[in-house]
């Protein structure tokens, strides 16, 4: 079995959820793994106040689905407020997902805005491929903290595990 920490696993509310589905992009902070090869959002339920719906595409909690990281760019907390565009160089815009990327950083502008995200600090911005369908979930099997920043595991172990204790390298 491989020991390489190959895939990226994170918390991922509702609204990071949209912006998964809808553009194909996570933001992360740089504690998270710098170049994965895989992305496996675990998702979670909304928070009491977040408006944000449960989306569609996942039935409950847990990692259900994965993504083929593209690449990663490093941006600072105001360019992502002001032009996280200028991540997108031509290879980026020539790609057949730049219209889904296109959106996403969009939405990750927006969010940046209305959430007045503070200072300056770097982000890594990772751009994915289609989200796949994992088959099954793999969830936390009891109360558990949230998914601590760079936790990741061997991309294979998520075919076999149902519970994210079960992935730890």
């Amino acid at each position: 079995m491989a020991t390489l920490k190959d895939t990226m696993i994170q918390d991922v509310a509702p609204l990071n959820a949209r912006i998964y589905f809808d553009g194909y992009l996570y933001v992360g902070a740089l504690r998270m793994i710098a170049r994965p090869d895989y992305f496996a959002p675990y998702f979670r339920k909304p928070k009491r106040d977040d408006k944000s719906p449960f989306p569609p595409e996942v039935a409950a909690d847990g990692i259900s689905w994965f993504s083929h990281v593209f690449t990663v760019r490093e941006l600072v907390t105001a360019t992502l407020k002001q032009d996280p565009h200028s991540a997108a160089d031509q290879q980026l815009r020539s790609h057949e997902h730049w219209q889904k990327w296109n959106h996403g950083l969009d939405l990750i502008r927006n969010r940046t805005v209305s959430e007045n995200w503070p200072g300056n600090r770097p982000h890594r911005l990772y751009l994915l491929l289609d989200p796949q369908r994992l088959g099954h979930t793999i969830s936390k099997c009891g109360k558990l903290p949230p998914i601590p920043y760079g936790y990741g595991t061997a991309f294979d172990r998520l075919g076999t595990s149902r519970c994210i204790n079960e992935l730890t390298l």
